[in-house]
């Protein structure tokens, strides 16, 4: 492919052996999950949380470069999934919604319904503009999202 190296490594899944960034998934639904990492695995080492807990527990064993935030459950582990975004610096943050907007603590948006290929769009977006945010010291992606977290 001539324009391999000038497209994204989401468009253009990278070659075996080579990095994948990683993203956070963390939705109570499992079909929604497995739509999510069958969506990204290819493009993307891809991890899922069904609860805000299990979300805790994959940022404090090492922070993502991308986070997806799809229905969470009311409550339960909000608390020690903000904490655990705080102490690793929250990842770039995409939410999926369907009948309220986000709050602005987050880096990008994807209403429902959306394709597989808006998906993989959002996530390389978000992916691009968070690495870029970091390269160029123009603060971190997701900055704001510990803080304002709301499910």
């Amino acid at each position: 492919m001539a324009n391999g190296p000038f497209l994204s490594t989401l468009v253009c899944p990278p070659a075996d052996g080579a990095a994948r960034p990683s993203v956070l998934v963390v939705d109570q639904r499992a079909d929604h999950r497995r739509f999510l990492r069958s969506s990204l695995q290819r493009r993307c080492r891809v991890v899922t949380a069904a609860s805000c807990e299990e979300g805790a527990v994959h940022l404090r064993h090492g922070p993502p470069r991308g986070l997806v935030l799809g229905r969470l459950p009311e409550g339960e582990g909000q608390e020690a999934f903000r904490a655990a975004l705080r102490r690793t610096g929250a990842p770039a943050t995409l939410t999926l919604w369907a009948t309220r907007p986000p709050s602005d603590a987050v880096d990008a948006a994807l209403r429902h319904p959306f394709t597989r290929a808006d998906l993989i769009r959002a996530v390389d977006r978000l992916l691009r503009a968070g690495a870029t945010k970091r390269e160029d010291g123009r603060g971190e992606a997701g900055k704001g999202v510990a803080a304002r977290f709301r499910p």
